[in-house]
């Protein structure tokens, strides 16, 4: 939205990990075009980590149901969005500390998730895949804007691989390590990245992602 307001940020934090982001980033607007492309039905929609709020508050001037949650301490910024772009019919706020899902939205049937960038820091992977989990019921579509940064992203989708069918729905270089990833099972996966502490040495030169994830039938 053109009324969006984003204030600089002393501290660059994502999700649920700390305070700080108020700013958006590529993944915000990657995950927006990818998302509402197209007129839908409405539907109810949730945001985690939100920050500013970007892709909810357009899913929201759209007519979708939309609830954006992050961190109490996140959340001002969000409201003073929600806000100034005259959404509140349409948008509300709420706290959502990752693996710690209140009743109150956890008891709410979500048509979608969106995530835009969340897997920024290592020690929040774990509680994300346990809150999408929880939040994500068979018919629900999360999707996810992803930037390959650490290593332990492998480890996030292998395990998240157990549960989700997952598949790209855009990339930002178009296929930026071509076609095979680590070991070929997961392609936004670069095998030509080195392993340097906990970070990727070289991640600048990483594409960005937009992923599709869907809960596996039992069958499955």
């Amino acid at each position: 939205s053109k009324y969006l307001v984003a204030q600089p940020a002393k501290q660059r934090t994502m999700g649920s990990s700390a305070p700080g982001i108020s700013a958006s980033w590529h993944s915000d607007h990657d995950i927006v075009r990818s998302s509402f492309d197209e007129p839908a039905e409405r539907k109810l929609v949730i945001e985690i980590g939100c920050g500013i709020g970007l892709p909810g508050i357009v899913a929201g001037m759209l007519g979708h149901e939309v609830l954006l949650t992050d961190k109490a301490e996140v959340l001002e910024l969000a409201r003073q969005n929600v806000e100034v772009n005259q959404c509140m019919d349409h948008v509300s706020v709420a706290e959502l500390e990752w693996g710690k899902v209140d009743d109150s939205i956890s008891s709410r049937s979500f048509d979608l998730i969106l995530a835009a960038d969340v897997m920024y820091r290592p020690e929040c992977q774990s509680p994300l895949l346990q809150t999408l989990l929880v939040l994500c019921r068979p018919g629900c579509k999360i999707m996810l804007a992803y930037k390959q940064r650490n290593v332990s992203d492998v480890s996030f989708f292998d395990r998240a691989a157990q549960h989700f069918h997952i598949r790209v729905l855009a990339s930002d270089p178009p296929n930026p390590h071509g076609t095979t990833g680590c070991s070929g099972k997961f392609p936004w996966l670069s095998d030509k990245f080195e392993a340097d502490g906990e970070e990727w040495v070289g991640k600048k030169d990483s594409g960005g992602w937009i992923l599709e994830l869907e809960l596996l039938q039992k069958s499955d």
